[in-house]
């Protein structure tokens, strides 16, 4: 496959008007001018089949102003294979996967004014395919699909089959296919005769075979049998002074006595060795081949990869003609650390090809080789073959031609700052520069605190690009500890990219700052029972250093109640309330804790009290009482409190025998009782109390004292029921109930008293 005709003259314009900075470092921006028009350059992307099989491509360099490519198969999964090609002739890329039996097309960019390419064709009779190329074979512009895959038959075990999309890439027919009786080893595609359409190349290992399809018309261009078996093919112009292309192969089998690495270029009738007196015997074989302009002087060069079984050379390069390069060759890995596939492609558009090698942990690319041996390596989980051989796991490819211009697109020069700083200490301010990344225009901007409120502090809220954006913090806002803070820049008209962004901004504030903790006590306290205690904590945070304190109830004095009202940290305050003196309710009190000393960051925090003590209703107690009366002697008197917390109410009472409880009890439980200052009644019939039992008042308002006492001579165990009732059939537990029980004797017995011995 070759680049597109437009490539080379906008190579140089990129060159002229934009030398980069280096590669993977876009070039600085001056906040003081606007974004210049942006250059179209033409340069590779690399396409990965990640551990799950899905396609994903990472733009490595981006000019300013030309739109990132971001993109993968999102949920497709699966693909082992990967080419790319120009299959609808737009100026850019397809990417084509292959997964056992199926092949199909991504067309991550699609330009402007063209056809999406399309294909999704599955093989049948359990066929899988095995390897792919790309290749412009009948000179149309566009980019036709080479692939093999398993065949069945007698004396057959796999097919070539070439697949053309027509004029957009979207009717896709078999243009060719051809059974053979062994697998072919890899297969490469360029212009070996020099005729305007690529050829198909293929090696493999039985018959030790090299063949090569004249795409023009699907004859035989070349074939023959060699001595060693083939590992590799790759297709391109290794000597700029010849038009056409030519075969960099290697083989196995020749231990380190024989060339393992040939050099062929067609000759019109049969291949001839590039290189007179090669000197190639490398052992172990290298199973990866890739071509690449490394050193931009318009042929290319050979860089080869194997595993080496010890710490020797993995990467070497070979330049067989053209301009002097540098000797290039790495000794990076063996084994288990290995890698095991090498492209080369132009990711910075600077007219020379950097190296790209995978293994299934992440690549490596070496951004200039013919001048270094620098390198970037990028993690990851990738799909690779299981030895260093040309199974094509990974492609170069530029799947956006010229690049895609931006529109207006929000750029800031960074998206996290830190602080660091003593409470108390001037803040410095810091710069953030907000530009337009996009093509030329002036974009409105307006920012934001997202979190953080109470300590940053920006110089302005809106502006226009270019500009600066001035933040500093608070250092007396926030207490020491590490805080994180979040603004957001946003454009305020749409159709603007990168928009909007956060900043991130990180502070580190040292010194010492009082904490209270926790700030809400919640009690719930039956009214007159006794508080459970609740504990705060008054500490030193962020040092060491002691200091005072001071607790003022602010509100709730009256029933909150306090351990201690001053000390040095560290302390616990012991806090409880008092629910008779707070009243039925819900109560809310607040507390305010000082620190007495002014270099104490927080010197002042307060704690929320609340308090909810449920209505107890009318209380009468209390619910039991026992008279022992003797005979002719002076009367026994008992008390039975009356009252109604927090309110003033009516009460009536009467009292029932024991025996007669029960049908009463049934009248209080069915809401039957009536009370008024006449007395009690229960269904309209008036509950008179037993003559033997005497007690006053039987009316009045609460609070109120009870008497109670017994009037007979007749000697005997009395009992009866004392029923008290407030008069408003709306207060709660309006009916009490008091169990009086009465003994009356003749004569007090008493035993005699006996010493203990």
């Amino acid at each position: 496959m070759h680049r597109p005709f437009w490539w080379i003259p906008l190579v140089a314009v990129a060159l002229v008007m934009a030398p980069l900075a280096g590669f993977f470092v876009a070039p600085a921006s001056s906040v003081a001018a606007g974004p210049a028009a942006p250059v179209a350059v033409a340069d590779d992307e690399l396409v990965l089949l990640t551990s799950t099989g899905q396609v994903r491509i990472d733009d490595l360099h981006t000019e300013p102003g030309i739109t990132q490519v971001v993109w993968n198969s999102g949920s497709e999964v699966g693909w082992q294979r990967v080419a790319a090609g120009d299959f609808n002739g737009d100026g850019d890329d397809e990417i084509v996967v292959t997964s056992g039996g199926r092949i199909k097309i991504y067309d991550p960019v699609v330009q402007s004014g063209s056809v999406q390419s399309v294909l999704d064709f599955t093989l049948g009779g359990g066929r899988s395919f095995r390897l792919i190329i790309t290749g412009d074979f009948d000179g149309d512009g566009r980019d036709e699909i080479a692939t093999t895959h398993t065949e069945s038959g007698t004396n057959i075990q796999e097919a070539v089959k070439v697949f053309d999309g027509g004029t957009n890439g979207t009717n896709w027919t078999v243009a060719y296919e051809e059974s053979f009786a062994a697998p072919w080893e890899d297969i490469s595609a360029g212009d070996v005769n020099h005729d305007g359409k690529d050829d198909l190349a293929l090696v493999r290992q039985p018959g030790k075979v090299l063949k090569v399809y004249n795409g023009g018309t699907w004859t035989n261009l070349f074939q023959n049998g060699y001595s060693k078996p083939w590992l590799t093919v790759a297709v391109g112009n290794l000597d700029s002074a010849y038009a056409g292309d030519e075969l960099a192969m290697t083989r196995t089998d020749v231990l380190d006595i024989l060339n393992s690495v040939i050099l062929f270029r067609w000759t019109g009738s049969t291949m001839d060795n590039l290189v007179a007196n090669a000197n190639y015997k490398y052992y172990p074989n290298f199973g990866s081949v890739a071509l690449g302009d490394l050193n931009g002087d318009g042929d290319q060069e050979v860089v080869l990869l194997r595993d080496p079984v010890a710490d020797k050379t993995s990467v070497l390069m070979i330049n067989p003609a053209g301009a002097t390069m540098r000797a290039f060759q790495q000794t990076i890995g063996y084994g288990a650390t290995a890698w095991k596939l090498v492209r080369a492609g132009d990711f910075d558009a600077d007219g020379r090809d950097e190296i790209v090698l995978l293994r299934g942990t992440g690549y490596r690319v070496y951004n200039d080789p013919q001048a270094n041996d620098l390198y970037t390596d990028v993690a990851g989980n990738f799909y690779v073959s299981a030895t260093t051989a040309n199974v094509p796991t990974m492609a170069v490819a530029n799947v956006d031609g010229p690049g895609q211009t931006l529109g207006p697109s929000l750029a800031l020069s960074t998206t996290q700052l830190s602080f660091d700083l003593e409470f108390g200490e001037p803040s410095p301010t810091q710069t953030i520069n907000i530009t337009n990344a996009g093509a030329a225009a002036t974009i409105a901007w307006q920012a934001q605190i997202i979190e953080g409120a109470a300590w940053l502090r920006l110089d302005k809220t809106s502006g226009s690009t270019p500009s600066t954006l001035g933040v500093s913090v608070d250092t007396t806002a926030v207490a020491p500890g590490t805080h994180t803070g979040r603004i957001r820049i946003a454009a305020t008209s749409g159709g603007v990219a990168n928009s909007p962004q956060d900043v991130t901004v990180n502070l580190s504030l040292q010194g010492v700052s009082m904490a209270v903790s926790p700030a809400l006590l919640s009690f719930t306290v039956e009214y007159g029972a006794s508080s459970p205690e609740q504990t705060l904590t008054i500490a030193s945070a962020g040092g060491g250093s002691q200091f005072g304190w001071q607790a003022t109830t602010l509100q709730g004095a009256s029933w909150i109640r306090l351990s201690a009202t001053s000390g040095t940290t560290p302390s616990t305050v012991k806090v409880t309330v008092d629910s008779t003196a707070a009243g039925p309710g819900t109560h809310s009190g607040a507390i305010r804790i000082d620190a007495l000393d002014a270099q104490v960051a927080q010197p002042t925090q307060y704690v929320t009290v609340e308090l909810t003590v449920p209505d107890p209703g009318f209380l009468v107690t209390p619910n039991q009482v026992f008279i022992l009366q003797r005979v002719g002697g002076p009367a026994v008197t008992k008390d039975i409190e009356i009252f109604r917390a927090g309110a003033t109410i009516d009460w009536v009472a009467t009292a029932v025998p024991t025996l007669s409880m029960g049908a009463v009890a049934d009248g209080i439980a069915s809401d039957r009782v009536q009370a008024s200052a006449a007395g009690v009644s229960i269904d309209g019939i008036d509950v008179n109390p037993p003559a033997w039992l005497v007690f006053t008042p039987d009316h009045g308002q609460t609070p109120s004292t009870m008497t109670v006492s017994v009037n007979t001579d007749v000697p005997g165990t009395y009992h009866a029921v004392i029923l008290v009732v407030a008069v408003d059939p709306d207060t709660p537990h309006r009916v009490y109930s008091v169990d009086v029980t009465a003994l009356v004797v003749a004569e007090f017995n008493y035993l005699p008293f006996v010493p203990r011995e």
